[in-house]
């Protein structure tokens, strides 16, 4: 059983539920391949799978999360299986997340090996003062390698919450399984 502070998942799709609806896939030099998979997951039933042929490539799925507000740090994590590896990716970068309106805004975390099963990522951006929506573009990356990517999560806070998504349910306060804890705004798998 889980216990955490109430939190909101601004990701769409935040477990590739429903493919890779909200996500955008780009391949450098057409080296790579990027699926919905059901070999591995972290949460639900599938993940993304990111494969490299190329070492050092700027191999990405990416989205961008809008209406964000100036000034507010925000923390984006996933969850990461990479099940070979090669070599990693241009600069070796796992997650990559920063404000659009200022490149400088961006955090990384890096694959360089293997892992043995599911490695969270976790970064933390501060959208910059300018006024107006602010939209962070949140990367995920593949090395030369095989990589699976799941449970991406972006939450208004200074720090990583345990992951959550409408799917979870959730628990009445005499722990039974009630379904309350965790919900969707609006259609399932397609909002925050």
């Amino acid at each position: 059983m889980q216990i955490a502070e109430a939190t909101t998942n601004l990701i769409t799709n935040p477990s590739f539920e429903t493919g890779t609806t909200g996500w955008t896939y780009t391949d450098a030099n057409a080296s790579g391949s990027a699926a919905q998979t059901a070999l591995y997951s972290h949460s639900g039933t599938y993940s993304v799978r990111l494969a490299n042929a190329a070492t050092g490539e700027n191999d990405f799925y990416s989205t961008n999360v809008t209406g964000l507000t100036a000034s507010t740090t925000y923390t984006i994590s996933a969850w990461c299986n990479v099940v070979s590896f090669t070599a990693g990716a241009l600069g070796n970068y796992g997650l990559l997340a920063y404000d659009t309106l200022d490149a400088g805004t961006g955090q990384s975390t890096t694959n360089t090996a293997v892992t043995d099963g599911w490695v969270r990522h976790s970064v933390t951006v501060t959208t910059t003062a300018a006024g107006g929506s602010h939209t962070i573009q949140i990367r995920l990356y593949a090395p030369n390698g095989y990589t699976a990517w799941d449970s991406v999560q972006l939450a208004a806070k200074a720090y990583a919450t345990p992951y959550c998504d409408g799917s979870l349910g959730g628990f009445s306060a005499a722990g039974l399984a009630d379904g309350t804890g965790n919900s969707w705004s609006g259609t399932a798998h397609a909002s925050p």
